[in-house]
């Protein structure tokens, strides 16, 4: 049975697919099933031996994979991404003409 090591930068991770928490660098034994469906979240986790190596080679090998291929999904839009450096809104208030 293949391991993987949660290494994703949030620290330990609850893992509904597991039942369980997976502690940061904490390594697991899993079955193939689910290796194949942690492992191409390489933020979040990483092949530890050769089994789950073979099994994350497989998944990027497959010409039938979900994954968009070079130039799919691309567009001149920009992302949904907040800003580097965001700035805390401004607060404005309305004048009243008159008095």
């Amino acid at each position: 049975m293949p391991i993987i090591k949660n290494v994703s930068p949030l620290g330990e991770l609850d893992v509904p697919l597991l039942g369980c928490f997976l502690g940061y660098r904490e390594e697991i034994e899993v079955s193939d099933e689910v290796a194949e469906r942690l492992l191409p979240q390489a933020e979040n986790y990483a092949p530890v031996d050769d089994e789950a190596k073979a099994i994350l080679a497989k998944i990027y090998a497959d010409p039938e994979a979900d994954e968009p291929t070079e130039g799919e999904g691309e567009t001149d839009e920009p992302a949904d991404e907040p800003a580097a450096d965001p700035k805390p809104p401004t607060k404005r208030t309305r004048r009243q003409s008159g008095s």
